[in-house]
């Protein structure tokens, strides 16, 4: 958990990153919950015996819902594979960066089972500085293979503004296979 003004609106939030999913074949997964904080503690009942309640906004969790992210991440990342000489090759697009990376060796040839990124089997956030920063696992899909083959790491800033969340500064960082 992390306290910081986040959204850098002159109050402070809390961050909270849970880690909700593991598994044997490649899943570890975080999700990232922002706690807001109402100026109100308490609120008025509209009725004609006007009450003071708690106000049940008081603690506003906003969640990063990975569908958000992930959409995100698929219009921002392309692959394109290719062999090159018997050596398979893919190249990251993020933006207007392009990293080419290549891929093996492998005993047989291989074929991607389609270019489109693989992500959010492995996602984790924290904080930096008292940034958001996010990273998530970049995979392609080979077919003869069930489990993806992981290529590299996407980070990323992760921007909170008026409960919305997004990404910024995406960069890519290749993994060193043996």
């Amino acid at each position: 958990m992390y306290v910081n003004d986040f959204n850098q609106d002159g109050k402070e939030e809390l961050a909270v990153i849970l880690y909700v999913g593991s598994g044997t074949t490649g899943v570890s997964i975080d999700e990232l919950h922002i706690i807001s904080l109402s100026e109100e503690e308490y609120i008025f009942t509209e009725s004609e015996n006007e009450t003071i309640i708690p106000n049940p906004m008081y603690f506003k969790d906003i969640v990063y819902e990975s569908d958000r992210y992930h959409s995100q991440l698929l219009k921002e990342i392309q692959l394109k594979s290719y062999y090159n000489s018997d050596e398979l090759w893919v190249d990251v697009h993020i933006g207007d960066k392009k990293r080419s990376v290549k891929i093996g060796p492998f005993e047989e040839k291989l074929t991607v089972k389609d270019d489109t990124p693989v992500l959010g089997n492995i996602v984790s956030f924290d904080v930096e500085e008292g940034r958001l920063k996010a990273k998530f696992a970049l995979g392609l899909l080979f077919e003869s293979w069930a489990s993806p083959y992981y290529i590299g790491d996407i980070y990323a800033d992760v921007n909170y503004q008026m409960g919305e969340f997004s990404l910024e500064n995406l960069y890519f960082s290749e993994l060193e296979h043996e």
